[in-house]
């Protein structure tokens, strides 16, 4: 039931979050009227300002719904998005996207002004047709390149990682002269003029469309190793670790442009005419050919892939696997050593946090560490995890009757059975993790490989008042009740036959689904069973990625097809209506007068809550 005093967000509505962000490695493209940005889970658009600063902000065009982004390359007129999805191109500036058929997953991807080149790990080489709207397969004899180079017009340029051809003809490579044969991390052209940087960040130029490269002239040692680079009207672009160089006579030599170190990112270029787009890792733009360039674009581009209260901290967690913690004020960094807050659970007497190093999204092998406080939070001591366990990764985590319970989601060696991991079981602990026993009676087991007998993965553990509840890796529900030894299903008024995410929250214990029909089902402590929330005002085809309460509110984020966003409901889960954030939350969490959510490549969002009026 809905509590009395319901406190919802201010009108100002939600605002990032500045500080909390991940070294995330932008990719970037142009068109002739927009550069692109890409991270691992955003595709972002920025028009070109046309000397109008404030109309470049930039705006996310495309979201990951699995996986993640991987390369990013345009033409003049068309954009093409790599991801371990697929292929994808759009031709109206990223509103709409096609998936492009290749017979095989696509290794690398190389744009020009009006040309774009694939291969495959078939070894095939595809150049794009505009009147197919495909990839039209190019002869390569026996070449099997891992990078190219496509100018204009019939210059190809192919490294092998063992050397670099150049084709002319589209069908005959001859070797290169004056290139070492070991690989390179860039190969462009543009007419006659080409540019290659060696896997050890030398740069190389060719005055004749690639057939002989020599070293550029000046003191190149200065700018350290170049990363990418690119072509304009007059000449090149390149990122190094000092910075942004420039050429305007063909590569013949270069000049520093803009002093940014770049150590803590994968700097990218790419240009159209003489518009030019930089991520060193800030993003910066030019209109003169990398002359002079704009101040960083404003991007946020981190998931927030947890928020976790910890006593009165709250601890976020970005996709880099650094923290952040907040104890209402300021956001400061916290060393979490490459690790993410998967929870935190308070016994009464001691307060425990769960990390490990692999990502929500992340299936397999990976460790966990346990951590827990006595006095609330201002130190934590190191606990030992359950020795039973042949693997030491756990992504469950509670509190109950005075236990601490540890859920088992992989056991190295079970390994999995089919697409469901296995684990160690459930483990729980009444001394502060002193000495552990197994509870794991009743959970469901399955063969794994080589035929060992393992129980199925534990993905989320929940108290509710006389009871536990656990969320397994089949998608299935279990409870235990106060005395009871033995698991057993809890699938009383349940109608989703699987469940993606078990929320256990102030307001109670809820459990929902991405899997037709996508409901939410709140917990019933009285009849042990589940009712369906009728959930009125949601979207019919949204997929709940979190659930979260405060006071008498109860929030849902979600995805659909008309986008994502948070909706709150003031009636217990009956009606929900939409707050304002145009984000995918992964996380959500209210610390004192403000509602925090965490997206997925889009930063963390804050809202500060109305006064509570019963």
């Amino acid at each position: 039931m809905p509590e009395a005093c319901v406190r919802l967000p201010s009108a100002e509505g939600f605002e990032i979050v500045e500080g909390v962000s991940e070294l995330t490695h932008r990719r970037v493209a142009a068109t002739a009227a927009s550069a692109f940005v890409l991270s691992d889970r955003v595709l972002l658009r920025a028009p070109h300002d046309d000397g109008d600063p404030s109309a470049a902000e930039p705006v996310v065009v495309r979201r990951t719904k699995s996986g993640a982004f991987r390369k990013v390359g345009a033409t003049s007129t068309r954009l093409f998005v790599l991801s371990d999805e697929g292929l994808e191109t759009s031709a109206d500036e990223g509103a709409t996207f096609s998936l492009v058929a290749t017979p095989s997953p696509v290794r690398e991807l190389r744009t020009s002004a009006s040309s774009a080149v694939i291969t495959d790990f078939s070894g095939e080489i595809r150049r794009w047709n505009e009147g197919s709207a495909s990839f039209d397969p190019i002869a390569a004899g026996e070449l099997d390149p891992v990078l190219l180079a496509a100018s204009d017009g019939t210059t190809m340029l192919a490294d092998t990682g063992v050397a670099v051809f150049r084709s002319q003809a589209a069908s005959a490579f001859s070797p290169v002269l004056g290139l070492e044969p070991w690989g390179y991390r860039d190969l462009v052209i543009a007419g006659e003029a080409s540019v290659a940087i060696t896997i050890f960040g030398d740069l190389r130029t060719s005055t004749d469309a690639g057939a002989t490269f020599s070293v550029p002239m000046g003191d190149l040692a200065a700018f350290g190793p170049a990363s990418r680079v690119a072509a304009t009207t007059s000449g090149f672009v390149a990122t190094t670790t000092a910075g942004i160089v420039r050429s305007s006579d063909g590569g013949g030599s270069f000049s520093l442009v803009v002093p940014s170190p770049s150590a803590d990112g994968v700097p990218d270029v790419a240009t159209s005419g003489d518009t030019v787009v930089v991520s060193t890792p800030t993003v910066r733009t030019s209109d003169d050919g990398g002359a002079t360039f704009s101040p960083p674009l404003p991007i946020h581009d981190a998931s927030i892939v947890s928020l976790v209260r910890a006593g009165s901290f709250l601890l976020a967690s970005t996709a880099d696997r650094r923290g952040h913690a907040t104890s209402g004020a300021l956001w400061q960094p916290v060393e979490t050593s490459g690790n993410v807050a998967r929870g935190a659970a308070d016994d009464g007497r001691r307060l425990y946090l769960l990390l490990g190093s692999n990502l929500p999204w992340e299936r397999g092998y990976g460790s966990s560490y346990l951590v827990s406080s006595v006095d609330g939070g201002a130190v934590f001591e190191n606990v030992t995890l359950p020795a039973q366990a042949p693997a030491d990764r756990f992504d469950a985590i509670t509190t109950h009757d005075g236990f601490v319970y540890l859920g088992s989601s992989f056991d190295w060696q079970a390994g999995s059975s089919g697409d469901v991991e296995l684990g160690s079981g459930v483990f729980r602990s009444g001394d502060g993790g002193l000495t552990w026993q197994s509870a794991s009676a009743g959970l469901p087991t399955s063969l794994g490989e080589g035929g060992a007998q393992a129980y199925i993965g534990v993905r989320a553990l929940a108290s509710a008042h006389d009871t536990l509840v656990i969320l397994m890796a089949d998608g299935s529900l279990l409870r235990r009740r106060d005395g009871e030894e033995v698991w057993q299903p809890a699938t009383e008024g349940l109608s989703m036959s699987h469940v993606d995410a078990l929320h256990q929250t102030p307001a109670g214990l809820f459990a929902s689904s991405s899997v037709a029909p996508r409901e939410i089902f709140a917990w019933d402590e009285v009849a042990y069973s589940w009712a369906a929330a009728p959930a009125a005002g949601l979207p019919d085809d949204a997929t709940v990625d979190t659930l979260a309460s405060d006071g008498g509110a109860l929030y849902v984020g979600v995805d659909s097809a008309q986008g994502p966003g948070l909706y709150v409901s003031e009636d217990g889960g009956a009606t929900f209506r939409d707050v304002g954030l145009r984000a995918r939350p992964l996380s959500l969490a209210a610390l004192g007068d403000t509602l925090f959510a965490g997206t997925l490549g889009e930063g963390l969002f804050q809202a500060a809550l109305e006064e509570c009026e019963p």
